[in-house]
């Protein structure tokens, strides 16, 4: 259940509550230099639609609020519009805070006088400056404090950075109703616009119906939205071949598929760009289905207040007309939220793929190293093998080289008779213990690789 905001009387509101001019120079709403609206209003015989420049808006504020002073018969549905977003530089909401240069120059501006005919305070006025969805509404009680006299809705609903602000307030003894609608984007507003001329028996019937078209547009704009990040889901799971070919769009172009294909972190880009949106469009998602049960609690709560002032119920065909559209448009959100949580689900398990795809890459470049390693091995082993044979030619005959220069220094004097006998017996011997020596050494340099090897084996480690 939403919560209300009770005020206790205008008077005591107005004390209460710092000016509303005052927000600007703290640099927390950003206006336009001048006014660009338009007003369209609704009676029970006509429908008008008049441009609103600077000084217009204050001055259509002030009539308004003369004619809600007398009695009618029927009530009237004033709708204000423009474009652009006061929490954003980039669109200011062309709606001037300037001092009305109409008649003596000291009237309201634009803003405040807007912002005073539809009830917004100093702490209300937030809806101008987050970017954050937003759904609430605040009651206006008479000097009894007793009987409802107004209440005002207050209505951020985004979509990414674009946000279509709303605040509506309707008069509850004759459902007269003034409101105030901007959107980021041009195209959207002439949509809503679009959505108003062509739903004047809903508006007739209640003034909630305006919460109801903002709720369509924005359906069916989550509903392209999601489409959009289903068709980039789709196109990934094409190139990771997680979905059946009869499912897949074809749309990537060949080029870009192939680049994707071959480079899985040009992919894996692309899916945390993807799971970005489709985190968000969850959170939008929530915001929807709130804001169709708020739209539900609204119409409900009007009911409520009209009671005790004595007025008129609406008549079952009119409360239908508006709570039939609310109750579509939630169908349409909740299918939305839904296709969300799917592609949700269906992404991690393409994430995950990813994941092996990379590490199916550097198990590819692990064995591509691990192959060079064993070439360079194998041609290590090869001038191991070459060098122990140039190891072996060199014991052969450097022992004989020694005897026989030892031979040709004639430090030894034999007989030539027994000369060649010695030589050859020296040069044998010497050559023997060459060799006997390169084996004892031999044998004791692979003793400690064979017992620390030993020791592997066994579980023991033994030292030498």
């Amino acid at each position: 259940m939403l919560a209300a905001m009770h005020n206790s009387s205008n008077a005591e509101l107005a004390m209460a509550s710092p000016p509303l001019r005052a927000i600007d120079s703290l640099g927390d709403v950003h206006l336009a230099a001048t006014t660009d609206a338009r007003c369209w209003t609704l009676t029970a015989e006509k429908v008008t639609d008049e441009p609103l420049g600077q000084g217009d808006v204050a001055a259509k504020c002030a009539a308004i609020k003369s004619a809600q002073q007398q009695p009618s018969s029927s009530p009237t549905f004033h709708l204000i519009s423009t474009w652009g977003d006061a929490y954003g530089h980039a669109a200011p909401l062309h709606i001037s805070n300037s001092n009305n240069t109409h008649g003596d120059g000291d009237g309201p501006s634009d803003f405040a006088a807007l912002n005073s005919l539809l009830g917004v305070t100093a702490y209300t006025a937030s809806v101008y400056m987050t970017a954050r969805p937003l759904c609430s509404y605040t009651l206006e009680y008479d000097n009894t404090q007793e009987n409802i006299t107004a209440i005002t809705f207050l209505v951020r609903c985004p979509r990414t950075f674009h946000s279509i602000v709303c605040i509506l307030r309707i008069r509850i003894p004759d459902l007269s109703s003034v409101a105030l609608l901007s959107c980021t984007l041009p195209a959207e507003l002439a949509e809503l616009r679009t959505l108003c001329t062509s739903n004047t028996a809903l508006l007739r019937a209640t003034p909630l119906g305006l919460l109801s078209l903002v709720l369509d547009q924005r359906s069916r704009s989550w509903e392209r939205w999601v489409t959009q990040v289903w068709v980039e889901s789709n196109q990934i799971e094409g190139i990771t071949r997680l979905a059946p070919a009869d499912w897949l769009m074809n749309r990537l172009p060949p080029a870009r598929s192939r680049e994707l294909a071959a480079d899985p972190d040009k992919l894996l880009e692309q899916l945390s760009s993807t799971d970005v949106q489709i985190c968000h469009g969850q959170n939008v998602m929530a915001f929807a289905a709130r804001y169709a049960a708020f739209c539900f609690e609204s119409v409900a709560l009007v009911e409520r207040a009209r009671a005790p002032a004595g007025g008129l119920r609406l008549k079952p065909a009119a409360r239908a007309m508006v709570e039939d559209r609310i109750r579509f448009m939630q169908s349409r959100c909740c299918s939305v939220q839904e296709r969300f949580a799917e592609m949700r689900e269906r992404h991690r398990g393409q994430i995950n793929v990813m994941f092996s795809l990379i590490a199916q890459k550097d198990s590819k470049v692990n064995r591509a190293v691990a192959g060079l390693n064993l070439d360079v091995a194998r041609v290590a082993a090869v001038d191991s093998r070459t060098m122990k044979t140039i190891g072996v030619l060199t014991l052969v005959f450097l022992p004989s080289t020694l005897v026989t220069s030892l031979w040709q220094a004639n430090v030894f004097h034999l007989d030539d008779g027994v000369n060649g006998k010695v030589y050859a017996a020296v040069t044998v011997a010497v050559t023997a213990g060459v060799f006997f020596c390169w084996w004892l050494y031999m044998r004791y340099s692979r003793r400690p690789l064979s017992k620390y090897e030993n020791g592997l084996g066994g579980g023991v480690l033994t030292t030498v």
